[in-house]
């Protein structure tokens, strides 16, 4: 490869270089919720398909997206529950 060729490889956009750049992103999802408080802020957002009902008030506590594409059990690195918006 001559050189000019090499600096026009680099120089060009990819998402060789890019980690997770093929995976879904939960901001995009069906069950992906902001954070009312802070709309803002997504790390903040929650995933509204993985929570759990306290027994006695009926109310849902949703996990942090974050936590449940971390999961490998849950929706996991790849988005196995992911939906489009």
């Amino acid at each position: 490869m001559k050189l000019s060729n090499l600096y026009i490889f680099l120089l060009q956009p990819n998402n060789y270089f890019i980690k997770n750049s093929e995976y879904p992103i939960c901001k995009n999802c069906v069950f992906f919720k902001k954070d009312d408080k802070f709309p803002d802020d997504l790390i903040l957002g929650k995933c509204l398909l993985f929570g759990k009902q306290n027994i006695i008030s009926g109310e849902i506590n949703y996990e942090y997206a974050d936590i449940i594409r971390k999961d490998k059990d849950l929706c996991n690195i790849k988005g196995k529950f992911y939906k489009r918006k």
